[in-house]
């Protein structure tokens, strides 16, 4: 799914920089997780993620997708905030609770129904820790100076990607067009 990654060393280098440059934000409890920037290139297309161990994976696919460092900025502050929350950490940790749980509960039912209620659950909860890595990316990038509109920019380009293709319920992340209104209202 991920090979090495085919941007120049230099342009690497220059983004790892110039994200290292950004102030995280004051407000956020504690402060920023130690984190390294890992480039690879995906069959899969635009990405990006934040690891538990601190890493910080994007495609090279995402970089050409946005051609504009400031929204790159957005995209890497918004997994920066999933580290801040331990979004992943927790993930795992709840995912592993509920399951017990519905196992517990449904007993010896199929294992497919038995998995239903907790991946409802899962993606619900995936969907709340996007609004507030989006919300710690909209407070980093201000506290910065760089202007929300290229984190908006992030957001109406995976918009035109994604094209509603999962229901909401079944999607681990908001839609982009109410990612979109939501800092919209934000500014």
């Amino acid at each position: 799914m991920f090979a090495p990654s085919t941007l120049p060393p230099a342009r690497q280098q220059a983004l790892r920089q110039r994200f290292a440059a950004l102030a995280p934000p004051p407000s956020v409890a504690g402060p920023a997780p130690a984190w390294q920037l890992v480039f690879r290139s995906s069959r899969v297309g635009p990405n990006a993620f934040a690891l538990p161990s601190g890493d910080i994976v994007m495609t090279d696919q995402m970089v050409t997708l946005l051609q504009d460092d400031d929204a790159v900025m957005g995209v890497l502050a918004h997994e920066l905030g999933h580290l801040q929350r331990r979004h992943m950490t927790r993930r795992i940790i709840q995912s592993s609770a509920v399951a017990s749980v519905t196992s517990l509960v449904f007993g010896d039912i199929s294992a497919v129904l038995s998995t239903l209620p907790a991946l409802a659950l899962d993606m619900k909860y995936s969907r709340d820790a996007e609004q507030e890595a989006d919300d710690y990316a909209a407070v980093m990038l201000r506290h910065n100076g760089i202007a929300l509109e290229h984190l908006a920019v992030v957001f109406a380009k995976l918009q035109k990607l994604d094209g509603g293709r999962l229901p909401v319920y079944f999607s681990s992340h908001p839609p982009s067009a109410e990612r979109l209104a939501r800092l919209r209202e934000a500014r």
